[in-house]
């Protein structure tokens, strides 16, 4: 698995989080995710594509600005397998 990708210029998700005022416990709650898994997404280890968006969404949402996959450094998601 290749290490998240670092875009300089763009907020990692834990400046995200600490802008929006929130902890790791709001996140995870209005993401509907574990605890674990937005620690997971901060700390550039893999997570579910799905649980990715969800947090980004709360964020985004609490910050009034769109995060995506492709404007946060550091974030890493799980392959998709189909079939």
């Amino acid at each position: 698995m290749p290490l998240p990708v670092i875009r300089r210029g763009y907020p990692t998700v834990r400046q995200v989080r600490e802008q929006s005022g929130m902890s790791y416990f709001d996140v995870a709650a209005a993401a509907g995710v574990k605890l674990r898994v937005v620690y997971w997404m901060e700390h550039g280890i893999a997570v579910d594509p799905v649980d990715a968006v969800k947090i980004l969404t709360v964020l985004s949402l609490r910050a009034g600005k769109v995060y995506t996959l492709m404007n946060v450094q550091g974030i890493r998601v799980k392959e998709v397998r189909k079939g």
